[in-house]
């Protein structure tokens, strides 16, 4: 055990957009989209989404992937940490979209990564306009 402190002292928040393509699987295998690769070993607090148009109801789902050749189509590579359900939404110029949050680990304090491993997006039903998803992470 080192003598010397490891503090959390950078943001390495990252930002990507969901597929629009409905995936089923609870592996973490088919259609995703990578919205995260830790750049150090750090923490992921939460996963924003944000609707970036007008879409029918699904549910969104984040897994945490280990890296290496195959990934993710190695389900062993995966593991579900977080999933949220967004209601149907209708572009409006008058009234907000309705976001939603994925906060991860105890009381949302976050969960640790180590540098390399990554974060994908799986949406279970198709929709039209893809997600706008920022992953919010710390790193020592």
């Amino acid at each position: 055990m080192s003598s010397t402190p490891n503090y959390l002292s950078a943001s390495d928040a990252q930002w990507g957009m969901s597929p629009t393509a409905a995936n089923t699987a609870v592996d973490g295998t088919g259609t995703s989209s990578l919205v995260y690769t830790a750049t150090a070993d750090g923490f992921i607090r939460a996963i924003l989404i944000r609707p970036s148009g007008s879409n029918v109801a699904t549910v969104v789902r984040a897994f945490l992937n280990l890296g290496g050749a195959n990934s993710p189509s190695t389900p062993s590579n995966n593991t579900l940490i977080g999933e949220c359900g967004m209601p149907v939404n209708t572009l409006s110029q008058t009234t907000t979209s309705q976001p939603n949050a994925i906060m991860l680990g105890p009381d949302g304090q976050g969960i640790p990564v180590k540098a390399g491993q990554r974060v994908y997006i799986t949406i279970g039903t198709a929709v039209v306009n893809a997600f706008h998803i920022y992953v919010d992470a710390m790193v020592a």
